[in-house]
């Protein structure tokens, strides 16, 4: 499950186990920010409150920003069964 707040709202919705967390967000009608969808732009940026994903890429993200938390939605896939992330 994935629980995210976006715009002050937040909702929870499924997440199949190699599934991207931007691709359930769009497959749920989420209008989550994205541009690229292959890491590069950081439009999906978001901060990770609990839980725990795996990123493909993360070029847009350097050292320090994923140590604070920050992961791209688009990149990021579940390694646990229940995630909550936060758009600023």
């Amino acid at each position: 499950m994935l629980t995210f707040t976006l715009d002050g709202i937040t909702k929870t919705i499924d997440v199949r186990s190699k599934e991207k967390l931007l691709e359930a967000m769009l497959r749920h009608g989420v209008n989550a920010p994205h541009s690229c969808s292959s890491g590069a732009c950081a439009s999906c940026v978001c901060k990770i409150i609990s839980g725990k994903v795996s990123m493909d890429i993360d070029l847009a993200l350097d050292e320090d920003e994923i140590k604070d938390g920050y992961i791209l939605a688009c990149q990021s896939r579940p390694l646990s069964t229940e995630i909550e992330i936060k758009y600023n």
